[in-house]
């Protein structure tokens, strides 16, 4: 498992309230706090590799790290002198602040009582959610029907990392790389719930598929944008096949976020996204702001959208996210609400698509699974423009 950790301080949690409603947090430090010439966290785009080092070096700044595939360029603590030379230089796209964001379900997406299988069933998966997404129509049948399992497709989870020793992962799982912090392990549990979701044994849409975790946020779910597209850019370097990502986590504008998880997208890796948590419309921020990532709302047992789902045009579906039975860390169980347990379900159909139907582009596979999304089903649904649709495995 590969680290890139940088040199900057550690960075401060804002709080349960602003990662509850799924909001990009502001830097740590207010204007006042911090001196007009102190060195803060700047990302730099460059237009080629060979002008990120030209750049750096023009600054006299040693690059924290370097990203050469989604975007070109570096992160580095800048003054603010340095930022406004160095967005003056010839060869440099854009400068912006190394911002912290959090994941749109945390500690938030909280722990609930599990909802048993239909009375009768003899058999139930592990969680109803698997039930309701190979069936078009309520009552659940107690079953989860499908013939692909995910086998051969990588499932990249960006985000707090993953127990990758739990059993209901089988050895499928592994920690691959660490972007934020010094703890290699899942401090958090955001993560292991979310491959859990998608790809686990008994819990899982895609129980055969390999889970490759990529730690973007820390122990207390927190990232920067420098982690964000440190992950993104070794996920799109080091892919070796069918290749699909869940990102559960939210971040305001950003002009080098958003091309590095297009150009992640363009080079055939499937996106899915959480839609948001505050109920209203979130779509103007990153990753659901992307036309061509799947964005993903919570619905209920009983096909109604949660009230705290967030809205919008860039919804794409709606799959089960309240009351979900997902693994946690240390081996056990645990049922958790939140649109970050929506995603993986649509992460996990992906996976069996690609197995089933070969290693499609992104758009293709986008396009097929809002196809057979069955129209209609969401109590509520479509509430603030929000497309009706709800996932659906489509006989995979």
């Amino acid at each position: 498992m590969r680290s890139m950790r940088p040199r900057a301080a550690r960075l401060v949690t804002a709080g349960v309230l602003a990662v509850a409603l799924g909001v990009p947090l502001a830097p740590t430090a207010s204007a006042a706090e911090t001196a007009p010439s102190a060195p803060a966290g700047y990302l730099v785009q460059t237009a080629t590799d060979g002008q990120t080092r030209a750049a750096a070096e023009s600054v006299g700044v040693e690059p924290k790290v370097t990203f050469d595939s989604v975007v070109h360029g570096f992160a580095a603590d800048l003054t603010p002198a340095q930022a406004t030379e160095l967005r003056d230089r010839p060869g440099v796209v854009g400068v912006e602040e190394d911002r912290t964001i959090s994941p749109l379900d945390p500690q938030a997406a909280h722990q609930d009582a599990p909802v048993g299988p239909p009375a009768g069933a003899e058999q139930a998966p592990g969680n109803w959610g698997l039930d309701r997404i190979d069936q078009p129509n309520l009552p659940l049948d107690g079953q989860y029907r499908h013939t692909a399992t995910g086998a051969g497709v990588d499932v990249f989870v960006l985000d707090t990392g993953v127990d990758a020793s739990h059993p209901q992962f089988g050895g499928r799982a592994g920690l691959e790389l660490n972007t934020i912090d010094r703890t290699d392990t899942d401090c958090d549990g955001h993560g292991t719930v979310v491959a859990g979701i998608a790809a686990s044994k008994d819990y899982g849409v895609a129980p055969g598929a390999t889970v490759r975790a990529v730690k973007v946020l820390d122990c207390n779910g927190t990232g920067t944008l420098s982690s964000l597209i440190s992950g993104l850019d070794w996920v799109t370097k080091n892919k070796r096949g069918p290749a699909v990502a869940v990102m559960s986590w939210s971040y305001g504008g950003s002009p080098m976020l958003q091309q590095a998880v297009q150009r992640m997208i363009d080079s055939g890796v499937f996106a899915a996204s959480s839609a948001g948590n505050t109920g209203g419309d979130d779509c103007t921020a990153l990753p659901r702001a992307i036309g061509d990532v799947l964005v993903v709302a919570n619905s209920t047992i009983d096909d109604k959208r949660s009230s705290n789902s967030s809205t919008g045009r860039c919804v794409s579906l709606y799959a089960p996210g309240t009351r979900i039975v997902a693994p946690v860390p240390g081996g056990g169980t645990a049922s958790y609400s939140g649109t970050s347990m929506a995603a993986p379900f649509a992460a996990g159909v992906a996976a069996l698509y690609k197995q089933a139907r070969g290693d499609a582009p992104a758009t293709t596979v986008t396009k097929w699974i809002v196809d057979n999304a069955v129209p209609g089903k969401v109590d509520g649904g479509g509430t603030g423009g929000t497309p009706n649709r709800l996932l659906q495995t489509g006989g995979l």
